[in-house]
């Protein structure tokens, strides 16, 4: 009987960070275990990150893919991330980011245990900021949750490493929006909630930093640039929300990515309970905008 070698595909987005992305590449060059591949998705970078990642590969130390596109933003390229990927296993590490030295090898050890359970998604980590002195809260004594109950229904508002199987990312890539680059992760991961749950691993595999060029910092630029994608965004969290308290938030959000996107016609086009919860909402929505969008 021939033994399944499982293994992982991690995956990077990349513009212009050549300067920083060395961090993540030491961090693999660390990794107890080798069974990954490192799927590096440039979107269209001018500095020298493609010649950095070219010496990589020609120093053979860990396997390494390179795939150079036009600028797109960064959800059309995990779309091309996912779409290529070689393995099962898939994850996103951001180019100003790193791995603990074993994160691979904890990572695969607990996937052999739901490699073949179809109602298990991915599993799920915690991330840790770089110069973070605090110590995250423990998960919920589950096995397993799904995203959106981890976050609203035990209230764990941290950020997270999150490793999907290829194939439930595949039914749920990010859509093309015609002069828009970004739409937030959770639209497609709220999607595969839908599917089944995720294994929790209650370890700090995953270290971070927020960089002035990234787009944690940029928010408001981005949802300004991209109101559309907000939009779908704020329409599908209004519609899944468990409490009316969040749906109330997302109707806002919601309305005012229709009004940024100039498709005020769309504000309606939804069924009758959440036309009444949008318009109740509606003279919050044109404080909110207006304090935060009019100049």
């Amino acid at each position: 009987m021939t033994k399944i070698v499982d293994k992982v595909t991690v995956f990077t987005p990349t513009y212009n960070r050549g300067y920083i992305l060395d961090r993540a590449y030491n961090s693999l060059l660390k990794q107890t275990n080798k069974n990954f591949e490192w799927l590096i998705v440039d979107d269209g970078s001018i500095d020298n990150t493609q010649k950095k990642v070219k010496e990589w590969i020609k120093e053979n130390k860990i396997q390494i893919r390179y795939i150079y596109q036009r600028n797109q933003g960064k959800p059309l390229a995990h779309n091309t991330g996912v779409l290529n990927a070689k393995y099962n296993l898939f994850f996103c590490l951001d180019s100003d980011d790193f791995l603990v030295d074993n994160c691979i090898e904890i990572i695969l050890k607990e996937y052999k245990k739901i490699r073949d359970d179809n109602k298990i998604t991915g599993l799920i980590a915690k991330r840790q900021f770089l110069n973070e002195s605090k110590i995250l809260p423990p998960f919920p004594s589950k096995k397993s949750v799904t995203l959106l109950d981890l976050v609203y229904k035990y209230n764990y508002k941290y950020d997270l490493l999150l490793v999907y199987k290829k194939e439930c990312l595949k039914r749920f890539l990010f859509p093309s929006i015609p002069n828009e680059k970004f739409i937030p992760e959770p639209y497609v991961y709220n999607q595969i909630d839908q599917l089944g749950t995720m294994i929790l691993i209650d370890k700090e595999l995953y270290m971070c930093e927020y960089l002035e060029d990234g787009y944690s910092k940029n928010v408001k630029k981005l949802i300004t640039n991209n109101p559309i994608g907000y939009m779908k965004f704020a329409k599908q969290e209004m519609m899944l929300a468990k409490n009316i308290k969040l749906k109330c938030i997302d109707a806002i959000r919601y309305s005012i990515g229709c009004i940024l996107s100039g498709r005020k016609k769309e504000l309606l086009q939804v069924k009758f309970s959440y036309k009444v919860l949008i318009i109740l909402v509606f003279p919050i929505t044109i404080v909110a905008y207006i304090k935060k969008y009019v100049k």
